[in-house]
């Protein structure tokens, strides 16, 4: 008997604990699920947030919220309602505050546009004569059951007079990704009006209360070996040994070797001028024209062509103007090529480079020339700074070209966003020499370690320019020097002309003669002539 009474005791125990089990609210129970449900997890395919609740409870301050991405709910209310019925548990006015956090997690990282707003819709009527309309959304995010607070935003009324949408938006909310294990959640926040009649209705679920955030497609690679090492700086795909690819010397661009030629220059003008002797006319004639051939062709024109070229070649506040910095920072985004842009956007592209790599492409019998992008090193090494998307695009599309870059220190590309279709038949945006098919356009495929990479042709099927080089010394820099070559003669000229005057000449000693000797009085002439002898007579005749 007392074993049978024992065993009744334990079978209303076991039965008394299914009671309360099956009396937990549908809400909570969604809530606390430890593994999350794929259709309610945030993706990129599933972008919206719908928020539900369970308002079966009387008291308002007991009813469940959640918000997960399956549009519909079976355990969720349609709306939320509250009157000011007396003796109701909810009547009477004052704030009104719902949470509506996440119930399903993804396990991997989200990634999320930061340049796009989180957007939405709230379908809340509020019944008055003249009461306040105003809402405030605070936006939320953490792990579950342990969500912070992000940004709120106030909206004063909805979006027309006496209706009851109001639309939403969190600009600026920097958020680039969804951890693992984490969830968005929202908090709204309102004034319930206080008189007998009045009322609100606060709709649930899909058209009514809902978020879009703007998820970033899943990265699947294009481009071998281009992941992150977290401590290690960026190295260039083109630099590894393994790659294939030579490294060839480039144009410099720099103002020290101008400088130091300015110095040497200056340095010759002054030796001509000290250690040329006084040829007058010759020696100012030489150190004008060797000064200003020398100066014009070793400083000036190579820091016109070179340093003043570069500054110059383009606005790099001009909002058509990106460099490799710019479009490794963009996000992926459906229906662009990166970030805003989109087919038949035109824009340039500035790269400056230091050193160019090089490799022969034996099937077209020619040379393919990379850029290893080292002045975007500190970029292209920071995940805070690019996005793996960017990081690929910049290494896919714009770091090879068919064009010798070397006698260059920078380059310019001129882009045309194009709508093409890819071999799998998918529609994507791309640079125009990237459209399959096209005259001229190539994609090349090293091999499986290094990968392919689109070839930019000097000019597309239209005949427009793709690259133009700056940089480059111009083909009459050396011109100038005939003017040094020039002084250098007037120099030799003037030298001779000097060494001439200069030179002894033979003068007669006035010492070695004697006055004496030629000095003759009239006696002497009239002991050699006698009249006699001139005397002639008729006969003589």
């Amino acid at each position: 008997t007392a074993l049978w009474a024992v065993l009744a005791l334990f079978g209303i125990m076991m039965i008394s604990s299914l009671t309360v089990a099956s009396g937990i609210e549908p809400g909570a129970s969604t809530m606390q699920d430890d593994e999350a449900d794929p259709d309610r997890v945030l993706t990129f395919e599933q972008p919206v947030l719908y928020m539900y609740g369970d308002d079966s409870e009387g008291d308002r301050t007991q009813w469940d919220t959640w918000n997960h991405a399956e549009s519909n709910d079976g355990q969720s209310a349609t709306s939320f309602f509250e009157g000011n019925i007396p003796g109701d548990a909810n009547a009477g006015g004052g704030i009104r505050e719902f949470t509506f956090d996440g119930t399903d997690a993804n396990e991997n990282a989200t990634g999320i546009d930061a340049e796009q707003p989180i957007t939405g819709t709230l379908n809340l009527a509020i019944n008055c004569s003249s009461c306040s309309k105003e809402v405030t959304l605070t936006l939320r995010m953490g792990a579950q059951n342990g969500l912070a607070d992000m940004s709120s935003i106030t909206l004063a009324n909805p979006d027309e007079v006496d209706g009851d949408i109001y639309t939403y938006s969190f600009a600026g909310h920097n958020i680039d990704e969804l951890d693992g294990g984490d969830v968005f959640g929202l908090r709204l926040q309102f004034t319930k009006p206080d008189a007998p009649l009045d009322s609100y209705t606060l709709s649930l679920g899909r058209d009514n209360f809902e978020i879009t955030v703007p998820v970033l497609p899943p990265y699947e690679e294009e481009v071998p070996g281009l992941e992150l090492e977290e401590g290690k700086d960026y190295v260039s795909p083109y630099a590894v040994g393994t790659a294939g690819f030579t490294t060839q010397e480039v144009a410099t661009s720099g103002v020290g070797g101008p400088i130091l030629m300015l110095i040497v220059s200056i340095g010759i003008v002054a030796g001509i001028m000290f250690l040329m002797p006084p040829t007058g006319i010759y020696k100012v004639l030489t150190v004008v024209l060797v000064g200003i051939g020398m100066i014009l062709s070793f400083t000036i024109i190579p820091i016109v062509s070179g340093p003043v070229a570069l500054a110059t070649a383009v606005d790099e506040s001009d909002p058509n103007v990106y460099t490799i910095d710019d479009i490794a920072a963009m996000q992926e985004r459906e229906g662009t090529f990166l970030g805003e842009l989109t087919a038949g956007t035109e824009f340039q592209v500035y790269i400056p480079y230091d050193v160019v790599y090089r490799a022969r492409d034996l099937e077209m019998n020619g040379w393919h020339y990379g850029l290893g992008f080292e002045s975007s090193a500190a970029t292209l090494s920071d995940p805070a700074e690019s996005s793996s998307r960017g990081r690929e695009y910049v290494q896919l599309y714009f770091s090879m070209t068919d064009v010798d870059i070397t006698p260059g220190s920078a380059m310019i590309l001129n882009v045309k966003m194009i709508n093409t279709t890819d071999s799998t038949g998918e529609s994507r945006v791309v640079p125009q020499w990237a459209v399959p098919g096209d005259e001229g356009n190539q994609f090349w495929s090293k091999d499986d370690t290094f990968g392919g990479r689109w070839v930019i042709p000097e000019k597309d099927i239209n005949g427009d320019a793709n690259v133009e080089l700056v940089g480059v010394k111009y083909t009459w820099q050396s011109y100038p020097l005939l003017l040094t070559l020039l002084g250098f003669i007037l120099a030799g000229v003037g030298l001779f002309q000097w060494t001439r005057a200069r030179r002894p000449r033979r003068v007669t000693n006035v010492d070695d003669f004697d006055d004496e000797e030629f000095d003759f009085d009239d006696g002497d002439y009239e002991e050699d002539f006698d009249d006699d002898d001139f005397d002639f007579d008729d006969d003589d005749l």
